[in-house]
């Protein structure tokens, strides 16, 4: 699988889970420029690093994602709690969905790492992040 085919997998899935919502890619600062004026929730991919097996043909690609919502320097403990929790539910939706979408063409091939964000991307955002490695295998030319 290539690059620009993980990119459109992450689209096709974000596109079926959040319809109305802003996908970025790129790094932090493009993540908080496009907070400014993102419709919500934001899912943000960073840029992911891939490691070639050119025995095996494998690609791993250690992914990273956001998955947040508006939120404000005004919110308490508890609101900014229902964010995250709703952004956790999110995240749950887009990994059901990819893992779906990528069979038969690649994996997760480890343990899914999700943390709490609190306040991310200066102050506008809250939600979760995602961590996972994809492997698949390595496109023939």
């Amino acid at each position: 699988m290539t690059y620009l085919n993980c990119i459109l997998l992450f689209k096709t899935s974000l596109l079926a889970v959040n319809p109305d919502g802003t996908f970025v890619r790129g790094r932090r600062p493009d993540a908080s420029l496009a907070s400014t004026t993102a419709n919500w929730p934001m899912v943000a991919l960073m840029p992911f690093r891939e490691t070639h097996d050119r025995k095996l043909g494998n690609i791993e690609r250690q992914i990273v994602m956001f998955f947040v919502s508006q939120d404000s320097t005004n919110n308490t403990p508890d609101e900014r709690d229902v964010i995250v929790e709703q952004m956790n539910a999110l995240s749950e939706s887009f990994l059901a969905d990819f893992e779906n979408r990528i069979k038969g063409k690649a994996s997760i091939t480890s343990k899914i790492l999700k943390t709490p964000e609190l306040q991310t991307f200066p102050g506008y955002c809250t939600g979760y992040s995602v961590s996972f490695t994809l492997t698949s295998k390595k496109p023939v030319c």
